[in-house]
């Protein structure tokens, strides 16, 4: 009779941490409390603990308590109720589309989450996506970390971040409309909305000092890789209120077929 796997080390650290939180009766907990379950449970980087980029990495007894984490800064965590308030599901993909590809020289060397949106910004998918016009121009940012406080609320509860840390694959801008994109290998069903509202607050913050931002977007893309060809999916969000991460609201949705042509 097959039985099944232990969960991951990291699947067990977080259920700790939470048992630990229910124990205790406060489910915010600290830096030095992850460190604490990492060694209990032999999990070798206690960084990588509180990086839960879609809902599958949540430990069983998460999932059935309807229960996810978010981030507060300052080595600071908590657990949250409702998983639905912290991921985002991937809509299904409203067009689809196929053309031959020829990788430059460059494409193929790395395999990173950042090569995703390098490969559709050289191929420009992302101008089309955005502009509608492959032959119009954007202004390139590369991938940076920065660090502010913000306030958000979810559900019917507050929460302050203070100094967090966030980090941007790669921003557009073109005449005033800034974009935010994030890449991912692999399709998952959801991903965490705060990779996309942590830096959309950032440029929320930029406009509210004065930057002329007229509009403000965020593009989640993913890559699958086959033989042969890559797929890569592209949703385009929009927060409707900047307060609230569960605002969040679908622009547009495709996916490009690029069979490789040697």
């Amino acid at each position: 009779m097959k039985t099944n796997p232990p969960p991951s080390k990291k699947k067990q650290l977080l259920a700790r941490l939470y048992s630990e939180c229910i124990r205790r009766g406060n489910l915010e907990f600290g830096r030095e409390e992850v460190r604490e379950a990492a060694r209990a449970v032999g999990f070798t980087n206690p960084f990588d603990a509180t990086k839960i980029d879609h809902s599958d990495l949540l430990p069983a007894e998460l999932r059935q308590a309807d229960i996810a984490l978010i981030r507060l800064g300052q080595g600071k965590f908590t657990f949250v109720k409702g998983i639905g308030s912290v991921y985002h599901a991937l809509e299904p993909v409203q067009r689809n589309f196929e053309e031959d590809y020829r990788p430059s020289l460059l494409n193929h060397t790395d395999t990173s989450e950042s090569s995703i949106l390098s490969t559709a910004f050289n191929q420009r998918i992302l101008h089309k996506l955005l502009y509608y016009n492959r032959s119009e121009g954007a202004n390139l940012y590369m991938s940076r970390r920065t660090k502010m406080s913000l306030v958000f609320r979810l559900g019917d509860q507050n929460f302050e971040s203070e100094v967090i840390q966030m980090e941007m694959d790669m921003v557009l801008e073109n005449r005033g409309r800034v974009t935010i994109l994030e890449g991912k290998n692999g399709f998952r069903k959801d991903f965490n909305i705060f990779q996309l509202y942590n830096p959309f607050r950032y440029f929320r913050m930029l406009k509210e000092q004065g930057i002329a931002i007229d509009s403000i977007d965020c593009c989640y893309a993913a890559r699958m890789r086959g033989k042969g060809e890559h797929r890569l999916r592209f949703h385009l969000y929009r927060f409707m209120d900047p307060q609230t991460p569960t605002s969040i609201e679908l622009l547009d949705s495709c996916e490009y077929r690029l069979i490789i042509k040697q």
